[in-house]
């Protein structure tokens, strides 16, 4: 598949597909954040940033924009005026230990939360490079660029880790 300019939605459903997939195989399936019944939550969201309201594995189309991934836009190379490429954001939200009526969360549980947030940085970046090995979510020789992985959170109860990946739209 090649993501489309005319379908970056179609691209956000193949990327939540593939990335969901390779989670699966390489850490295992109870890996995947899961609602109250114990069945995996993935999704699509619209918009630029995501409600931080409950665990799941969430895609999301950041923006599209002039230019080549991982190139600065510039005005003097005149190619780059015929090329776009989206900014995908691909985010693991789980819930996080909060202040409740049994306290504040111990360091303990605090350390817990920070390594599975590491934990899920770490499986998102090898996710995607797998999925962008494959060439089943861009083509072969179409540009994608792993912009980086960040831990956010907590908030509200929730921790997320957010993969922001580019790919040049044909």
């Amino acid at each position: 598949m090649t993501v489309l300019l005319k379908d970056v939605g179609g691209g956000a459903v193949s990327l939540l597909a593939q990335i969901q997939e390779q989670l699966v195989l390489q850490q295992g399936p109870n890996f995947l954040p899961v609602d109250e019944n114990g069945e995996p939550v993935a999704y699509v969201a619209p918009g630029d940033a995501i409600a931080f309201d409950s665990p799941g594995l969430i895609v999301n189309l950041v923006s599209i924009r002039q230019g080549s991934p991982g190139q600065p836009v510039t005005t003097w190379q005149h190619f780059q005026a015929a090329t776009s490429f989206a900014d995908y954001a691909v985010t693991i939200l789980r819930n996080s230990s909060v202040v409740s009526n049994s306290g504040i969360p111990t360091p303990v549980e605090i350390s817990q939360d920070a390594y599975t947030n590491h934990l899920d940085c770490s499986a998102l970046w090898s996710a995607m490079l797998a999925v962008e090995a494959s060439y089943e979510w861009a083509g072969a020789g179409v540009p994608v660029v792993l912009v980086g992985c960040d831990p956010l959170g907590a908030q509200g109860g929730l921790m997320a880790a957010r993969l922001t990946v580019e790919v040049e739209l044909i």
